[in-house]
């Protein structure tokens, strides 16, 4: 009898595990490709907690990530003094633009030590709209986020939890670039 029942219960417990390892939000197997920026985007085998340390909104009012939890976040760090990063951001405002209408929140946070002031300067000078001006004057969040050098962009799930990071230039507007962030972070 007991023979019997582990039979029975053995294949419903593989498919209630199966089910729970791939819940909402688990990185579709393409994910790990990206391309020429391969080997500079790190996929997480577990989920990585993140900082409770805030950045600065266009007002100067502390935001936290957890305010985003409930949708991916792709989370970008950039710098007004960074070449790659004066180049990129153009393409990214395009992005958020592109995909504001999805269940995804694309969130630039700036280090320059100048603060929002320079990030709504940039923004006026590039002609960026699409992006909300989020600061991180001290860098407190930044090393909360253990980020160094910029750029970097984070890949967040909806569960607020980081699982993906990519250093350096990414030219957001390729199509290789796009389709990654639909894989990964829309399960498209």
């Amino acid at each position: 009898m007991t023979m019997m029942i582990q039979r029975l219960l053995l294949p419903l417990l593989l498919t209630l595990t199966t089910m729970a390892s791939a819940a909402p939000n688990t990185p579709d197997p393409r994910c790990e490709r990206i391309g020429r920026d391969a080997q500079r985007f790190t996929l997480w085998s577990e989920r990585q907690p993140l900082t409770e340390k805030s950045f600065d909104d266009a007002l100067g009012r502390p935001r936290r990530l957890a305010g985003f939890q409930g949708r991916p976040v792709l989370l970008h760090f950039w710098g007004t003094w960074c070449p790659p990063c004066l180049e990129e951001m153009p393409a990214l405002d395009r992005l958020a633009g592109e995909l504001s209408k999805e269940a995804l929140e694309i969130i630039a946070v700036n280090r320059d030590a100048g603060g929002t002031d320079s990030t709504l300067a940039f923004y006026m000078k590039h002609g960026i709209r699409n992006l909300s001006a989020y600061s991180d004057r001290l860098g407190l969040f930044a090393h909360g986020m253990h980020v160094g050098k910029v750029p970097v962009t984070i890949y967040i799930d909806s569960r607020g939890r980081e699982f993906g990071r990519l250093s350096g230039l990414v030219d957001w507007d390729s199509g290789e670039a796009r389709q990654h962030i639909r894989h990964c972070l829309l399960g498209q």
